[in-house]
């Protein structure tokens, strides 16, 4: 029987595939756990996804009518890609898309449109099964037509769900106020009228026929679909969060048992969902899926093993594409002219395809399990880590005698300072008693290794110390516990001072709890307790990050801080992001009478790149995508060490500390440090040309507190 679509019908469905569109958009984007959308983008979310799904089901079950009851020539291209044997994939699609619209939801806060997806599936739904009971036990059509639906029409099914839909929207209450909201009925009502197809009636699934037809079928494609599936999952899902752990064990706070397991439950979960899914497909079909998923699984080894030239920036931040000049479209064709080549050679093969994929994916998938192997031998038999956190329980105190103040916003350096002098030169009075030393030079950058090494004074940095996890952690037990480090450290106690650090990722930054318990006070052992379930999401999101071309990379990236938040620590945490820093410091500081003399070290986000604040220090979720400038975040750190020099005044402590603001590196090794002396006033901010150096630092800490030591670790920055 040939169905016949007018031509207003197609333009409706032509309508109904745009509007899938932006619904495809963000049901990528709810995906994406980085993503962070605010509540009025939420609504629209909601109603561009409940729309845009509403849409894709009705054409969904359309197309089934076309592949159960019409000939090629009506729907051509769709006919060739589902033909009679695949027609049953589109419902599974069905059901999947819908799981994925209720994340969707979740994901936006748009709750409300829950109730409407749910009306508008139950109806449908409970329609098809009634019709399965009728077509089982042979009821008379004539009863079913009167109470169940018009000339069977499944899509007049789908138009009253989306009718109840409407309603129970409307029942929200004052929901139905929002703008948003309105605009999804608008679109349900106009779904409504769109889904009364003009076809002949839709008959259910005959699921028996279908189950015997395809069983023989099924056995035969199961093996390579298999084949073929491991690869990528032993990839995606074993080799590169395992990679990525391992390379950063011993800076991570939690062990391999806290991710692999659910690693591996996840992965065997999706070869035998995918192989299965693959499998149900007609020959065809079948054929082009594994070549397809060959080829992808070819070049994502590919690109990890080879197309890397670089996974992250110097200084820490989010991977710059515009630094890399044309590489990013360069790699992105080596991709395409390789996809070309490989499915020339599958063209070329013809009978023997399946053994060329199979050869393909049983190599691909042999050479990472070995790696495989070897990283899990390597997890254990390497120590458990130590969780210890740097408390900020007293980051906001001082001692009630004598206090060093080192402030230093993260990245700040003389670059970033001559550009707010630029703006605003009334900015300047913000220092106006310290003495700006403008010839600093940080030696390293970025925060790994600069901040340990003016900390311990150790040098000796290795090459491979910043990116790789075993030359980091040999470094950092060795600045820690050198003879240079323990002895300033003796000075300061000798003196009588308790020394602080306020600092993120302390394990990747200080190292062991045992190589810094005896040295910083704040040091504070921990157990691990980190939500596992975000944990293998990010390292999902990381693996998938090392093998796509690098235009696709940006959505995937995530940061050593994203992982430290995954830290549930139930003690206080020090504050980090600049607003929260701000809201802290706004809350006043105070004096804290059990400490006699006291040394703060306290670091925060500052000028780093991914903004989070305007000039005001208030936070502003996706700052950088938003327009914030890196000017107007570092108002907002200059705003940030304000409100703290006004806190010591307000409790007369101003006059009689020490302060030194600086940068922990600079961006080009252009350092700069400001130090305010106890009871040192100018009507102007002095300025020192003399030439500096970090390694200084504790030469110049010492000198500060009268250490008699002095001498032996360099020129103080004071002379």
């Amino acid at each position: 029987m040939k169905i016949r679509i007018s031509k207003s019908h197609l333009v409706k469905y032509g309508l109904m595939i745009l509007l899938t569109i932006p619904s495809f958009i963000f049901w990528q984007y709810a995906l994406i756990p980085q993503y962070g959308v605010r509540d009025h983008e939420g609504y629209l979310g909601g109603a561009l996804v409940l729309s845009g799904y509403i849409s894709f089901i009705v054409l969904m079950n359309l197309l089934k009518e076309i592949m159960l009851n019409g000939e090629p020539s009506e729907l051509s291209i769709a006919y060739k890609i589902f033909n009679k044997d695949n027609v049953y994939i589109l419902g599974i699609v069905n059901v999947l898309m819908s799981l994925i619209c209720i994340r969707t939801l979740l994901f936006y806060h748009s709750r409300v449109y829950l109730f409407s997806l749910a009306a508008f599936w139950a109806v449908p739904f409970a329609y098809v099964i009634i019709r399965q009971i009728h077509a089982s036990h042979n009821i008379s059509s004539r009863v079913t037509t009167r109470r169940i639906a018009v000339h069977h029409n499944f899509y007049f099914a789908l138009s009253v769900g989306g009718v109840i839909a409407i309603i129970s929207t409307m029942v929200r209450g004052l929901y139905i106020f929002r703008w948003q909201v309105m605009l999804t009925l608008v679109l349900l009502i106009l779904l409504g009228m769109l889904s009364f197809a003009g076809c002949s009636s839709y008959y259910p699934y005959d699921l028996d026929n279908w189950i015997e037809e395809t069983r023989e079928q099924f056995k035969g494609k199961i093996k390579l679909a298999f084949i073929i599936v491991l690869s990528l999952v032993v990839l995606y899902m074993f080799l590169g969060p395992l990679e990525i752990y391992v390379g950063n064990m011993l800076s991570f706070s939690f062990g391999y048992k806290t991710f692999l397991p659910l690693c591996i439950i996840c992965g065997v979960s999706c070869v035998v969902l995918l192989t299965a899914f693959i499998s149900l497909f007609s020959h065809k079909t079948y054929k082009v899926l594994c070549v397809f998923l060959t080829a992808f699984s070819l070049l994502s080894y590919i690109q990890c093993i080879i197309m890397n030239t670089k996974l992250s920036e110097e200084d820490g931040a989010r991977l710059r594409l515009d630094t890399m000049g044309n590489y990013p479209e360069i790699n992105l064709v080596i991709w395409i002219v390789l996809a070309i080549v490989i499915f020339t050679v599958f063209k070329l093969s013809k009978n023997k395809w399946k053994n060329v994929a199979a050869i393909i994916c049983s190599f691909i998938s042999s050479i990472q399990m070995v790696a495989v192997i070897s990283l899990i031998i390597t997890c254990m038999t390497s120590p458990e880590p130590r969780f210890y956190q740097l408390t900020g329980e007293k980051m906001f105190t001082v001692a009630k005698n004598e206090n060093v103040i080192v402030l230093v916003p993260d990245s700040f350096c003389r670059k970033y300072f001559d550009e707010l002098v630029d703006d605003n030169p009334e900015c300047v009075n913000l220092f106006r008693d310290f003495t700006y030393y403008n010839n600093m030079d940080s030696r390293y950058h970025p925060t790994f290794p600069s901040f340990t090494h003016f900390i311990t004074g150790y040098d000796n940095v290795p090459e491979n110390a910043p990116t790789q996890s075993s030359g980091r952690v040999e470094w950092l037990n060795e600045a820690w516990n050198s003879e240079r480090c323990n002895l300033f450290f003796k000075e300061i106690k000798n003196q009588g001072y308790k020394f602080y650090i306020n600092i993120p990722s302390a394990c990747e930054l200080l190292g062991a709890y045992n190589d810094v318990c005896d040295k910083v006070e704040n040091a504070e052992y921990a157990e691990s307790n980190v939500d596992k379930v975000e944990l293998v999401k990010m390292l999902f999101s990381m693996s998938v990050y090392r093998c796509v071309p690098y235009i696709f990379k940006p959505p995937f990236e995530f940061f050593s801080w994203d992982f430290a938040e995954l830290e549930r620590y139930n003690g206080k945490t020090a504050a980090y992001k600049n607003e929260d820093f701000y809201s802290e410091v706004c809350k006043g500081i105070t004096i804290d009478d059990s400490i006699d003399k006291k040394i703060s070290v306290i670091n925060w986000h500052g000028f780093h790149e991914e903004y989070t604040n305007d000039e005001y220090c208030n936070y502003v979720p996706n700052a950088e995508s938003e327009g914030v400038t890196r000017l107007q975040n570092g108002k907002g750190v200059l705003l940030c060490i304000d409100k703290y020099l006004e806190d010591l005044k307000d409790i007369g402590m101003y006059d009689k500390s020490t302060i030194i603001v600086m940068g922990d590196h600079g961006k080009l090794y252009d350092g700069c440090v400001f130090i305010k002396l106890p009871n040192e006033a100018h009507n102007e901010m002095q300025i020192n040309n003399k030439p500096g150096v970090y390694d200084d630092f504790q030469a110049t800490i010492l000198d500060m507190i009268r250490a008699q030591n002095c001498d032996s670790f360099g020129n103080s920055w004071l002379e």
